[in-house]
């Protein structure tokens, strides 16, 4: 029996995968030659438990639900099926740190169980027992034990985080005291009790949890300073609480207060000897990172003083309380959170410095760098992104002295790329396209982390469009193909051209300016259109693209802008009568084709024409099924009537009746009225403006409160451009114009 249970044990101890498996093999083998005849061969205890370890070693799925079968049998008597071998103490630790270890998801229930039927078992002699001989039995039992509480409640933290998990544990360390008090003092919660409950309210997201975790902390306290020095705090107690806070930052007002107070607590404590361990860097850092993503306006002054406190203490003899990389990072993170843009990078200067005069704890990474990275490109200014590429540069300058880990990645240069996207400036898209240069140099040099997505291309064209380049059309259309070129010679699967890109193009053409601007505008559109068509699903258009074509066309100085506008309406409503529904035509779409027709220019006949596709435009969008006019529409309407037809009785007659339909549809405007002044005459407008209350009407310019609630009910702002609202609101108490 020796032999195999040194075997067995050898097994146990195993790191072989299936060294479980062979230890079981050889417990069955012996169980078998016992019943043969073979009797000095009979498992004991001694083998089923360390059979029980190897499964706790085994990382299998299942290996916990196979230490518990094992379990089951030890606890049957033979005539129930059972091994005839009775289960000990052990047997029920080992059980238990086998679903403990489990990273089954009711491995805690399951270690709680287990937890149970050891209770059952250890407690079961003194059932029967006449209560004042409890006391002086329980103090000669020693099957329970506070680490199998401990390792259960661990289970827990590890395995759960919600209300279910904090409930469990406090019912467990309630249990335990019971028990403490009925006489079995070596279950008494420990402060390795206590810290697993710590643990899980600090890592629920429940309301009042960090308040619930300083409770508990409080009462560690209270009960260390009664008299029971194994529950007294350590710096993994106050951790705890102090990472509650910091989860809840931002959902509860004062977290990082509280964290605050809790570290000068901790601090006073110390100092006075009631607990063993001061506040450390983890500590410390914790409270900074609460404070930096609290937001408040004390948060950057209040990261720099705990750090500068932190030194102080270090500078004292405090060795725990030195900071270290992850406390630079908090600081830097409150400081940039905070705008505080020099200070951040003074902070990052003096953590080069340290680390070059030896303080590897102050080493910089990748972190440290993006944060005043980012802090920069928060500025509202156009050096903020030179300022940040400044800081990209010491970044890659560090990275080639001798710090091949620390190295830029996307974050580094897309902080600055989308820095200059927002940018109005005509500088902006060169210094833009710079960035983006040395991002795709270094990602074909290696740096396969720099590898760059189709953003990093759009931010530039993006940048073209807000500075108004006239040649933004032009520069956007290189860009694409070099984001295709980049794509077809590296493979980057994420940087395919698809229809956001293409709608960024579209979006350079139509802020440029450019005399030639519709017609490269719809150049692209046709290119994407076919590319769709022949099964390119990345290239599916959308009711923007024709959005911004039809933009490019009305800004347009060409004679026949208006037929060209209302071509690409016909284009976009084929896409959606052909099944793409992304290319609904909206209101929008019909406005902008009215609003090219308001401004034609040219002669006569063009003009009249122009007219001709207005009036249509309008009819089409009135008698549309699925949206309807808004106060721009009938504006860009009247406008048309007043350019086009505003010496004629039809452009009148067109325009009163436009305007009778914006008023029933609760659409009058400030633009709207100043629109229908100038095209009709002034009979006309006065009959139209009968119902408002104004005196001499020819004279006083009617208000925009002077007009009808009734007609203007549906209008979002005075001079409102909000036809995105509008729209909204028109989908959901929409009144159809009469026709």
């Amino acid at each position: 029996v020796y032999t195999y249970s040194a075997t067995i044990t050898v097994l146990a101890r195993s790191t072989d995968a299936d060294s479980a498996e062979k230890a079981a093999t050889l417990l069955a083998h012996m169980k078998s030659m016992s019943e043969a005849g073979h009797p000095e061969l009979k498992p004991n205890v001694v083998n089923y438990n360390s059979l029980l370890n190897a499964y706790i070693r085994s990382r299998k799925p299942g290996a916990a639900q196979k230490a518990e079968d094992i379990l089951d049998r030890m606890e049957l008597s033979v005539e129930e099926g059972g091994d005839d071998v009775q289960p000990d103490r052990l047997s029920y630790f080992l059980c238990i740190n086998a679903w403990g270890r489990s990273s089954d998801r009711n491995a805690a229930a399951r270690s709680e169980q287990i937890l149970e039927r050891m209770e059952k078992w250890a407690l079961a002699p003194y059932t029967n027992a006449h209560p004042h001989m409890m006391e002086p039995l329980a103090r000669s039992r020693v099957q329970l034990e506070v680490e199998a509480y401990n390792m259960v409640l661990m289970a827990w933290a590890r395995n759960g985080s919600g209300s279910d998990a904090a409930q469990r544990t406090m019912e467990i360390v309630q249990r335990m005291t019971t028990l403490a008090n009925d006489g079995f003092e070596v279950v008494r919660p420990n402060v390795r009790s206590w810290n697993p409950v710590l643990n899980v309210l600090g890592r629920s997201r429940e309301p009042g949890a960090p308040r619930q975790a300083e409770i508990v902390l409080q009462r560690m306290y209270e009960m260390f300073v009664a008299g029971y020095t194994d529950v007294r705090p350590n710096g993994l107690s106050f951790a705890a609480v102090l990472k509650a806070y910091l989860r809840s930052t931002g959902r509860e007002h004062g977290a990082a207060q509280r964290a605050d107070d809790i570290v000068r607590w901790m601090e006073e404590l110390y100092m006075s000897g009631q607990i063993a361990e001061p506040p450390n860097v983890y500590h410390y850092t914790i409270v900074c990172t609460a404070w930096a993503k609290s937001q408040q306006r004390i948060a950057a002054d209040r990261c720099s003083q705990i750090l500068q406190h932190m030194e102080q203490r270090y500078e004292a003899g405090c060795w725990e309380a030195k900071p270290n990389t992850r406390t630079f990072n908090a600081v830097l993170d409150g400081l940039s959170r905070g705008r505080v843009l020099e200070k951040a990078e003074e902070l990052l200067d003096h953590m080069l410095e340290l680390y070059k005069n030896g303080d590897n704890d102050a080493r910089p990474d990748c972190f440290s760098f993006n944060a005043v990275i980012n802090s920069w490109t928060r500025k509202n200014h156009l050096d903020g992104g030179e300022q940040a590429f400044n800081v990209l540069q010491k970044l890659l300058k560090f990275h080639r002295e001798g710090n091949p880990d620390v190295k830029p990645d996307s974050r580094s240069f897309v902080h600055i790329l989308a820095f200059y996207s927002r940018r109005v400036e005509p500088e902006a898209p060169i210094l833009a396209e710079r960035v983006l240069d040395q991002m795709i140099e270094l990602f074909k040099n290696g740096h396969k982390e720099l590898e760059p997505t189709a953003f990093c291309f759009t931010f530039i064209m993006e940048a073209y469009a807000k500075s108004n380049n006239p040649d933004g059309g032009k520069h956007s259309e290189r860009l694409m193909k070099q984001l295709v070129k980049v794509h077809e010679e590296f493979g980057v699967e994420r940087l395919v051209n698809n229809a956001f890109v293409v709608n960024k193009v579209l979006k350079a053409w139509s802020y440029s300016g450019q005399i030639d601007a519709g017609q490269r505008a719809e150049e692209v559109l046709l290119e994407m259109e076919s590319a769709y068509e022949t099964g390119n699903k990345n290239m599916k258009p959308l009711a923007s693209s024709y959005s911004l074509v039809l933009s490019s066309w009305a800004k347009s100085t060409l004679p026949n802008k208006a037929r060209r506008a209302a071509n690409i309406l016909r284009r976009m409503e084929r896409q959606y009568t052909n099944g793409n529904l992304s290319c609904k035509p909206t209101e929008e779409a019909y406005s902008t084709v009215i609003n090219a027709c308001a401004f034609t220019h040219g002669d006569m006949d063009e003009q009249l024409e122009a007219f001709d596709i207005a009036v249509k435009t309008l009819n089409e969008i009135c008698e549309c099924a699925y949206d309807a006019p808004v106060s721009l529409t009938y504006g860009w309407f009247l406008k048309a009537c007043g350019r086009l037809a505003g010496s004629c009785d039809v452009g009148e007659h067109h325009a009163k009746r436009a305007f009778q339909m914006c008023c029933e549809a609760g659409q009058v405007s400030e633009f709207v009225m100043a629109q229908l002044r100038f095209a009709v005459s002034d009979d006309i407008w006065k009959e139209l403006l009968r119902p408002l209350e104004v005196n001499d009407i020819m004279k006083h310019k009617p208000q925009f409160t002077d007009v009808p609630l009734e007609w203007r009910r549906n209008v979002f702002g005075r001079n409102t451009n909000a036809t995105d609202k509008a729209r909204v609101h028109l989908r959901n108490a929409r009144r159809k114009p009469e026709s």
